[in-house]
């Protein structure tokens, strides 16, 4: 549900489809992958919970049959 949310051009499905467009792309360029786990202590829970329910619903009353509210409720659980 909330994967619209997430895609741009800088998003890959998973870790195999990044694999196999690292396979496909020539460059002398070198590429470094970062855990960042921690960083994301510092992402406010609330206001990204409100931002995600906010843009799920702009244009409409349900999303794949969840309310605005029980989709509030799902995300602060």
């Amino acid at each position: 549900m909330l994967e619209p949310l997430a895609i741009n051009e800088y998003t890959v499905k998973d870790s195999f489809t990044f694999g196999g467009e690292l396979l496909s792309f020539v460059s002398k360029l070198l590429m470094v992958s970062l855990d960042i786990d921690l960083l994301f202590t510092n992402i406010p829970l609330q206001e990204t919970i409100e931002f995600c329910v906010e843009n799920s619903f702009k244009d409409r009353t349900h999303v794949d049959s969840l309310s605005k509210n029980s989709f509030n409720e799902l995300l602060n659980h």
